[in-house]
């Protein structure tokens, strides 16, 4: 996630997924957390990266697939039934 038009407040803010090995992608230290430790949170800058506007699409389509998923099995361990 990064705020790529500060004038227009939460709606100027994008997702982004890049290679592991993009140029000007730089990723920090592993961040030390109290909890949520199923996955790994660290810093990330981009610098000056582009991406092509057919990757955009299809990371746009893998990520509302995500976000469902997650959510019905959100849905499901509310309910006390198994994922």
């Amino acid at each position: 996630m990064a705020n790529v038009d500060p004038s227009a407040g939460h709606r100027g803010i994008s997702c982004f997924i890049v290679d592991r090995d993009t140029e000007g992608l730089q990723i920090g230290k592993k961040e030390n957390k109290l909890g949520l430790r199923a996955s790994s949170t660290c810093p990330l800058n981009l610098d000056n990266i582009k991406a092509m506007q057919h990757q955009i699409a299809h990371v746009a389509t893998q990520i509302e697939a995500a976000r469902l998923l997650t959510y019905n099995a959100a849905r499901l361990k509310e309910a006390g039934r198994s994922f």
